[in-house]
């Protein structure tokens, strides 16, 4: 098997889950360089999503979105981590962690379908130059 279906369904959840957390993070946030971070990291997750959808649908599968347990494990950690500590250096810390694990996951997953095709390939490899993009952006705020 070449995994193209599993590449784009990893990133099409990676992706949401990136979104998930970020549109529960920014209602805590007042820092403003902060949110003009966030913000932008959420735009490109949406694009990356997206793509990830309508990769998904040309190869004739429907997109799985993660788990309404997986969400509200996602939004009660967001609010338990930011309800002492909404520091930027605290949130860049967190977002940090999530974006260290898509970097493992993508790089994972790439290695483990060098047959997929470009276009798989090329959406696996968005989201991996989004996350260290992330973690460049993110480093300021520590």
């Amino acid at each position: 098997m070449c995994g193209n279906v599993e590449i784009a369904k990893s990133v099409y959840k990676n992706s949401q889950m990136g979104v998930e957390a970020i549109s529960t993070l920014v209602k805590t946030v007042k820092d403003e360089k902060m949110l003009d971070e966030l913000y932008s990291e959420l735009g490109e997750y949406k694009r990356i999503n997206e793509r990830a959808k309508d990769t998904l649908t040309g190869l004739g599968e429907q997109p799985e979105s993660i788990s309404p347990a997986a969400k509200v494990s996602s939004d009660i950690s967001v609010k338990m981590n930011t309800l002492i500590d909404k520091t930027p250096s605290h949130i860049a810390e967190m977002m940090l962690q999530g974006s260290m694990m898509g970097v493992i996951k993508c790089t994972k997953l790439i290695k483990a379908h060098p047959k997929a095709n470009k276009e798989c390939i090329s959406l696996a490899n968005d989201l991996l130059k989004h996350e260290e993009s992330n973690i460049t952006g993110l480093k300021r705020f520590l």
